[in-house]
């Protein structure tokens, strides 16, 4: 049985009406009693949201270390793709599909 409840049923039966310091020291008390029943309550719903933090930066962890890697593969691709384009076989290429279609567009107007 609570502070609180057993105070008050003290009280009850000994027919005291509450009033002055009685009733401030009963409202005090049922405070106390109150936030003393609240404690443990919010311990654990602390201690749960403290393991749902941890999870959580762990999901941000890993995700930041995936798109890292992803960016990093990109980067190693954009820096290939930029190898050929600078390459002269790309560019000899380019100079024929440029000739090729001219000599298209030219025999098709024929």
């Amino acid at each position: 049985m609570s502070t609180t409840r057993l105070i008050q049923k003290h009280v009850i039966n000994l027919r005291l009406p509450l009033c002055g310091n009685l009733g401030i020291v009963l409202s005090r008390l049922t405070a106390v009693s109150e936030r003393e029943e609240r404690e443990p309550l919010l311990r654990d719903e602390i201690a749960r949201l403290r393991a749902v933090l941890v999870e959580k930066e762990e999901i941000i962890e890993r995700t930041s270390n995936r798109c890292r890697d992803i960016e990093n593969a990109l980067s190693e691709r954009e820096e290939h793709i930029r190898i050929i384009h600078s390459g002269r076989g790309w560019r000899l290429l380019s100079k024929y599909y440029k000739i090729r279609d001219n000599l298209f567009r030219l025999i098709s107007m024929a």
